[in-house]
């Protein structure tokens, strides 16, 4: 009977998890940043283009990746006015090489003191995690080769 490289398993696969717990833990969670001023949309690319929120000239993914390869916002955040937006700016390999198509991923939008949309960190970052689709197909394949 083959033997099943356990710990390799383990530490490939925890890598995720773990960099998800840390973000999770509010203490060390990134400082939540307000910019107030008119939106719009605006479209940004890196791997693939996506609309993303423009406010005041700053540019804010509704959903990013770990890559940092932003996903489209609904369409229903995008119409222009004037808004209240907070946002995070999470850590991300296209953030750490400089080459970030984006200032930060959106936690909360308010148009007309009325929220329209709102996301913990946690839900952004385990999201960024587990559902980023480009994060999963590039890790886990060179997880795969690694084990």
């Amino acid at each position: 009977m083959a033997r099943v490289p356990w710990l390799r398993i383990a530490a490939v696969s925890a890598a995720p998890m773990l960099f998800g717990i840390w973000l999770s833990i509010p203490a060390l969670q990134p400082a939540k940043q307000l910019v107030s001023g008119s939106s719009s949309s605006t479209s940004t690319c890196l791997v693939l283009c996506a609309d993303v929120l423009e406010v005041s000239g700053t540019k804010l993914g509704c959903g990013i990746d770990l890559l940092g390869v932003p996903y489209s916002c609904r369409s229903r955040l995008l119409q222009p006015g004037a808004v209240n937006a907070t946002y995070v700016a999470l850590p991300t390999l296209a953030g750490l090489f400089g080459v970030s198509r984006t200032e930060g991923t959106l936690i909360r939008l308010k148009r007309d003191g009325t929220v329209v949309y709102s996301k913990s960190v946690s839900q952004q970052v385990w999201s960024a995690l587990y559902g980023g689709w480009v994060f999963n197909a590039i890790y886990w394949p060179i997880a795969g080769i690694v084990i």
